[in-house]
């Protein structure tokens, strides 16, 4: 076989490692810490409050990984229901708080 065909495989194959390898570290599910410090970020943004009156418990709702609750001494609190990625996942709020801990 000649060497240029040989050098083209190698490239080739070393190319495909790395998008492989790329696809697969983007793939990777978020820690909960990022998730709870991304939910706190936007509870900030969007009510002006402050990260350390958020915090998360586990949730046994299916497709939801954690909830971030982000209580104010004054005021309603604020859910945050996020997947195993951080995203949110939209479901209905009385169904959290029926859910809290007592």
């Amino acid at each position: 076989m000649p060497r240029g065909a040989i050098m083209s495989i190698v490239v080739i194959c070393g190319l495909t490692g790395l998008f492989a390898l790329w696809i697969g570290l983007r793939s990777q599910p978020l820690g909960e810490t990022a998730i709870i410090l991304r939910a706190a970020d936007i509870y900030v943004a969007e009510t002006g409050g402050q990260a350390t009156h958020c915090f998360a418990r586990p949730s046994p709702l299916a497709g939801v990984s954690l909830i971030v609750t982000c209580a104010p001494p004054e005021g309603e609190p604020w859910y945050y229901p996020a997947d195993a990625r951080g995203r949110f996942v939209d479901i209905d709020p009385a169904i959290i708080e029926n859910d809290a801990p007592t």
